[in-house]
């Protein structure tokens, strides 16, 4: 009866509220600077249908209808990282930003969700690829994208590295343009499907290091060169 009441009174503008939001909603230009933020975790939480038709690039999707949700949720997102949370049209994100936020978590969350994003002329992407999320011993958040075969997209620490990046195996393109320049770019061996150059090219920048075998090197004609059994730091 106390909370009928209460909403009544915030209903006729009498009382503040009667459940006080614990997350915060943003638009389309708020939520495309946060997620530039290497530290910030981008959520997905519709269906895999939907997520396969067209996502925000490097979302983690973990479907908000789903029984486990809070389960895969707490084994998967950091819990002193920010989470920016989307689904179609905010309303089942705004839903798992406030059960996240109840056990501590910090959401943000995008109000009208990826149609709102579409509709400003965001990009999304079709690529299925598996991100994971995992936490360092010292605390620091480590992001690894399994884009095709060896080749692994790995955020760390404010820094971006590319292994074996190949951008056509068969059936599947990556689209290694719409991604930042490479930090460290590693490539293991000249077979096609880890040495690449179209690839290479796409993902070198002014302070990019490409380190490869002496092979690649040869062929590329640039590369720091490393051979079986060295250690670089």
């Amino acid at each position: 009866m106390k909370k009928i009441l209460t909403c009544l009174l915030a209903t006729l503008g009498l009382t503040s509220a009667c459940a006080q939001q614990n997350f915060e909603n943003t638009d389309v230009q708020g939520f495309s600077e946060l997620i530039t933020n290497p530290d910030v975790i981008l959520l997905d939480v519709r269906t895999a249908d939907e997520y396969a038709e067209g996502h925000i690039e490097g979302a983690i999707l973990i479907d908000q209808k789903q029984s486990d949700f809070m389960e895969k949720a707490k084994d998967t997102l950091p819990i002193d990282k920010t989470i920016a949370v989307y689904c179609r049209s905010g309303r089942r994100s705004a839903n798992a930003a406030d059960k996240l936020a109840d056990i501590g978590y910090k959401c943000v969350n995008l109000k009208g969700g990826i149609i709102a994003w579409k509709e400003a002329g965001m990009p999304v992407t079709t690529d299925t690829y598996e991100v994971d999320v995992f936490k360092t011993k010292s605390g620091k958040t480590a992001k690894f994208h399994a884009l095709i075969h060896a080749s692994i997209r790995i955020q760390y620490d404010g820094k971006e590295i590319q292994v074996d990046p190949v951008t056509k195996l068969g059936d599947k393109t990556i689209d290694y343009a719409s991604m930042p320049k490479a930090d460290y770019l590693l490539v293991t061996h000249e077979h096609f499907d880890h040495f690449n150059q179209d690839a290479i090219k796409l993902l070198t920048g002014d302070k990019t290091r490409f380190i490869t075998n002496q092979r690649c090197a040869d062929i590329y004609g640039s590369g720091e060169v490393m051979k079986n059994g060295d250690k670089l730091k």
